[in-house]
Formats: structure tokens, sequence, C-alpha cells
């Protein structure tokens, strides 16, 4: 998906913890530790996501759906 779209555009990405320090200045602390500062004009934080559980509701795909389902779905039902 995205990693296809930023290599087709030439878009350099890093994976980790990042924090803006200043205007055009990243930190990016990777899953080793390791930091990069990076200086650039244009910047973009994906966050990710991750489902949360209602307690007592169970996610069935159908009727109860979590996003990953939702976008999964191929056909919208009128219920």
């Amino acid at each position: 998906g995205i990693e296809f779209l930023f290599k087709k555009n030439k878009i350099d990405y890093k994976v980790g913890s990042g924090k803006v320090l200043a205007p055009g200045m990243v930190e990016v602390t990777d899953a080793d530790g390791n930091v990069d500062l990076i200086e650039t004009d244009k910047v973009m934080l994906a966050t990710g996501c991750k489902p949360r559980q209602i307690p007592d509701v169970e996610v069935d795909g159908v009727r109860i759906m979590t996003s990953r389902e939702i976008l999964a779905n191929k056909k919208l039902q009128n219920r």
C-alpha cells in the first residue's frame, strides 16, 4: 500500500517514534533506540491505529466491525 506509493513518488520515510523539534526539524527514534535528526521542508507523521474492543461486545465482522473489517468490506450493505 503506502510503501509502494512512497517508492513510486520518490518519498523517503522512517519508521519509529517521531517528534517535531522545530519547523523543518524532526527527530525519529527507531525500535533499537537509534535516533535520526532529519531536516526537511515537508513532514507527515502517521500515528497508526489499533481497534479497541468494547467489553461484552464481540466483533463478528458482519454487524459489529472495527475499522479493519469496514475497510476490507467489498460491498456496502443497507440494514
